[in-house]
């Protein structure tokens, strides 16, 4: 029982870092978002996310895909969790 909730509030902390990286993403369309309180908890929360993809220079003229290769690796890190949870809740 206490594994259900471990890989349950695991998946819960990534869905909401995706949504914080959706948020992260929707605040760059406005200038200036980054300084409100907001943004700077947002950015707070997903820079040390995105800090090790930018040494990976994912700009390509003026786009930065730095942010959606971190929720593809989100997005990985969950399908493997997912099959953790399916071999630890079959084997018992």
């Amino acid at each position: 029982m206490l594994n259900y909730y471990i890989f349950s509030i695991l998946f819960k902390v990534i869905e909401v870092y995706m949504m914080l990286l959706g948020v992260y993403v929707l605040l760059s369309w406005f200038p200036g978002a980054y300084q409100t309180r907001l943004g700077y908890w947002v950015a707070y929360f997903v820079e040390p996310l995105l800090k090790p993809f930018r040494k990976l220079k994912l700009h390509f003229g003026i786009f930065d895909v730095t942010v959606l290769v971190a929720f593809v690796a989100l997005q990985f890190l969950r399908y493997l969790l997912m099959q953790l949870y399916i071999m630890v809740f079959t084997l018992w």
